[in-house]
């Protein structure tokens, strides 16, 4: 009977320690620029929000906001920052802007994790970062 028992206790211990815990990715965007920053991306699949949606964030000058991902495979991090919408304007002091399309092959295009820098920090977590520049607010145009 205690041979019995504790090939259970393993048993469950060998379960727990398989299971998948899933993967949360954290996409931080910070504006380092000098100037009021408000991102709009269209066609977005906010988890929260559920479905595909139209969504701003606004972020002041040395401001940051996140983009939390939750996938359920461990270490099966998400690709797509702000849930991989078609496209993105970033307004700068509501008068300059710039337009990212899911498409572009602009380096600093906000919607491609290859502009991001990080990577994994840990098992079932990942950070990436963006940073909005006074450069490119000097690339903005009307």
């Amino acid at each position: 009977m205690k041979k019995l028992f504790l090939l259970l206790i393993l048993v469950c211990c060998f379960y727990s320690s398989c299971r998948d815990h899933g993967t949360l990715t954290i996409f931080y965007v910070n504006n380092i620029s000098n100037h009021d920053v408000e991102i709009s991306v269209f066609n977005a699949e906010i988890q929260s929000r559920g479905g595909a949606i139209d969504t701003t964030y606004v972020i002041p000058k040395n401001g940051r906001i996140e983009d939390r991902v939750s996938t359920k495979g461990d270490n099966d991090f998400s690709y797509f920052p702000f849930g991989n919408p078609d496209s993105a304007i970033i307004v700068f002091d509501n008068s300059l802007r710039i337009i990212y399309r899911r498409n572009d092959s602009n380096p600093r295009n906000i919607l491609k994790i290859d502009s991001y820098s990080g990577g994994k920090v840990d098992d079932g977590l990942y950070e990436f970062y963006y940073s909005i520049t006074e450069e490119d607010y000097n690339k903005a145009e009307k």
